[in-house]
């Protein structure tokens, strides 16, 4: 009895043990419910959040700094993102300028239900039965300048390797690789050209008529180095003439003092020919680049090696590698499918990747007309409608500033496009094929061509680089400019285009 007795009391006492922690389990179950409920409408809202403050960056770039587009981008991301009721608490903007960048912050709130402490509280007299949950993301917008790819230091390089053919001059529109690749790296059909910066050239260079007897020099460069070792390897637009190496016919011919040679033909080759006195000897001119107001370049004097301006699958290039850098990170973004991210940042992008094959006839020619959004520099777009959008009517609102493609390249700048924002500049990058310019309006950006021909069609400045295996100016009256307010100085070029946003813990 004893016993039994001892047995019913323990029983007793884990029943009201039981009776006393039943309602504690409870509430602990209910609390974590409740908390991992709370946890997961939390963790959506972040994602949300995230979202809208990167996707607010891009807009916030795009439009320019404007606060209204800024945050309808934010709230259409935000609904895009997350079902239910939240709110958009704020949005502000933090700028560094001695950092260079802008920091857009995205807080939101959502009211999450507590399905299990609601009824605890309110029965507590709490009439709260919803947790408010917060979110915060911040992205940050680089603006600094950064330099441009080393290979873009020069105003001009042509990569063609090969010795002079005298008279032989390059025309783009009879050169196509079915043909030929042409014989010059840099042919100026009609002079004058100016070049403001450095020129360099892997082979022979054509330039129509320049630094003529009477002293006028047509074609100049403020810098500029070859790859030649002598004058004959490198002009090819030549003229032998034995009197105008003279100044005056005096009976003094052959004896070359430096007071009866005309200054602009003192560094005049003699080769064999008809126009001396014994008509055994004569005088070749060669017509060159020169610093302007000054004596011709010589390739003795300026020779310095080659210039590689390739980019390659297998081998390291220090001149192109922060280029190559750039195209592979927009090919990850192409070949993830991210077209937003591309179009965010105006960039058209179409290479299978193989830097190192030739043209082939089934490389597309990318035809570049302004688009109707004249506010991205200068509203280019591309007609490519299958690869920009499924629907060609879509095609004129897609603005691009940046295009990689393996095929040929033919830009419009037509008369009248204005250049409003020092920040903003082109690049047209074709990995296989030719790049023909037309610029009926000044050209701001690179153009880099290394298997192909760069044809500048139009007698409107161009402010940065042309780097290509062949490189054909057409008209008269051009300059060319490496750098400006854009792309730095002393040779430097930069560029603030295409700012990134990055988003941060903050």
């Amino acid at each position: 009895m004893k016993h039994l007795l001892q047995h019913l009391g323990q029983r007793g006492a884990i029943l009201v043990m039981s009776a006393f922690l039943l309602p504690l389990v409870v509430i602990m179950a209910g609390t974590a419910i409740d908390v991992s409920n709370a946890f997961y409408h939390k963790s959506s809202l972040q994602n949300a959040t995230d979202a809208a403050a990167v996707a607010g960056g891009y807009e916030y770039i795009k439009s320019k700094k404007d606060e209204a587009d800024t945050r309808d981008k934010v709230a259409e991301y935000m609904a895009k993102n997350e079902n239910g009721e939240y709110k958009i608490d704020d949005i502000t903007y933090t700028e560094d300028k001695k950092a260079g960048t802008t920091r857009i912050t995205v807080k939101a709130s959502k009211s999450v239900p507590t399905y299990f402490l609601g009824p605890i509280l309110r029965y507590l007299g709490d009439n709260g039965a919803n947790w408010n949950v917060p979110s915060k993301s911040t992205a940050e917008i680089s603006w600094n300048e950064v330099e441009a790819p080393k290979i873009f230091d020069y105003a001009m390089i042509g990569g063609y390797e090969g010795k002079a053919q005298p008279g032989k001059m390059d025309d783009f529109w009879t050169s196509k690789k079915q043909n030929n690749q042409g014989v010059n790296a840099i042919t100026v059909h009609t002079s004058p050209i100016h070049v403001h910066g450095k020129v360099h050239t892997n082979g022979p260079v054509w330039v129509d008529m320049t630094n003529v007897s009477n002293g006028t020099y047509y074609a100049y460069a403020d810098e500029f180095t070859c790859n030649a070792d002598k004058d004959a390897d490198l002009w090819s637009d030549v003229h032998d003439n034995y009197d105008d190496h003279y100044i005056k016919r005096d009976g003094a011919y052959g004896l070359d003092k430096p007071e009866g040679i005309r200054p602009s033909h003192i560094n005049d080759d003699k080769i064999a020919g008809q126009g001396g006195p014994n008509h055994d000897t004569n005088w070749r001119f060669y017509s060159r680049f020169a610093p302007k107001d000054q004596q011709d370049y010589t390739a003795k004097e300026t020779n310095t090696g080659f210039v590689d301006i390739t980019i390659s699958n297998k081998k390291s290039n220090p001149l192109t590698d922060d280029l190559k850098e750039t195209i592979e990170k927009y090919l990850k973004m192409s070949r993830k499918g991210d077209l937003q991210g591309l179009q965010d940042q105006h960039v058209y992008i179409d290479t299978d990747g193989d830097y190192d094959r030739k043209w082939k006839d089934s490389d597309t020619n990318y035809q570049l007309n302004p688009s109707h959004d004249l506010s991205i520099y200068p509203g280019i777009t591309c007609g490519q409608f299958k690869i920009t959008d499924s629907e060609s009517w879509r095609v004129w609102d897609k603005v691009y500033q940046t295009i990689i493609c393996d095929g040929d390249i033919t830009g419009n700048i037509p008369a009248g496009v204005k250049h409003p924002d020092e920040a903003q500049h082109l690049m047209f990058i074709s990995l296989h094929g030719d790049i023909n310019l037309q610029n009926s309006s000044p050209f701001y950006g690179y153009l880099y061509a290394p298997q192909g021909t760069v044809l500048i069609d139009g007698a409107k400045p161009i402010y940065g680089s042309i780097v290509a295996k062949h490189i054909i100016i057409t008209t008269g009256g051009q300059e060319i400019t490496a750098t400006h307010s854009n792309f730095g100085s002393g040779g430097k070029p930069k560029t603030t285009a295409n700012p990134t946003v990055t988003l941060i813990n903050d």
